[in-house]
């Protein structure tokens, strides 16, 4: 798999294992862990399919520590040809109340890396043509979120949230320095978005977060 995926993502997976046996050894009705799946990244047409699963353990009324960890997927049409990559998201949230279904603020980490293909729609001499070349992305990003969980009943959670934060992309087109001159040179028809998606070089944006989870208790 892309980027080392075993290696990269084995490092935080082991941490966030061992953070929940040693903050769960004295239990009290407080505790729960509580494993999550983000549906919506599922039918993500702009970045790609993904599977996004993670987990949540709260060790005391307000604290708990989460992670999610996820794979793209190809089934889906995405403007992003053919994604491959993976990402992972560790975080800590502090509930404002000692209730069980509560808002919270959340600090989180997003670490991701993507490879995938690009088709280029450019204009020379009024004349459309196409270019399709690779791309390769790592993203890093810090957001503060602000979220609820809703009781659906029989264990089952939904968490919705919004956040802010900043991230950095570094960028890079499997292209020939001729032929980034080239199409550096002459003008293109793409859409904001395809433009965002086509950008090379190191870049930071604001990372704005809008989601849903959906949850299952094993407490």
């Amino acid at each position: 798999m892309v980027f080392g995926f075993k290696k990269k993502f084995l490092f935080p997976a082991l941490v966030f294992a061992w953070s929940t046996v040693t903050m769960g050894q004295n239990d009290t009705k407080d505790k729960y862990l509580m494993l999550t799946l983000a549906p919506l990244a599922l039918l993500d047409i702009y970045d790609g399919a993904s599977l996004r699963g993670g987990a949540e353990f709260r060790f005391n009324e307000r604290l708990a520590v989460t992670f999610q960890g996820g794979t793209y997927l190809k089934y889906l049409n995405a403007t992003k040809i053919d994604p491959e990559g993976y990402l992972v998201r560790p975080g800590i949230k502090y509930y404002l109340s000692k209730r069980k279904y509560q808002r919270y603020i959340a600090l989180e980490w997003m670490h991701k890396e993507q490879s995938y293909d690009f088709l280029d729609k450019l204009i020379v001499d009024e004349v459309g043509v196409e270019k399709q070349y690779g791309m390769k992305r790592k993203i890093n990003a810090v957001t503060v979120k602000y979220g609820k969980l809703v009781n659906l009943g029989s264990q089952w959670v939904l968490d919705w949230y919004v956040g802010l934060g900043i991230r950095r992309i570094d960028s890079q087109a499997d292209l020939s320095s001729e032929e980034i001159e080239y199409i550096d040179s002459v003008g293109n028809d793409c859409t904001m978005q395809e433009n965002l998606i086509r950008q090379r070089g190191n870049m930071i944006y604001p990372d704005l977060a809008l989601g849903v989870k959906i949850g299952y208790e094993l407490n």
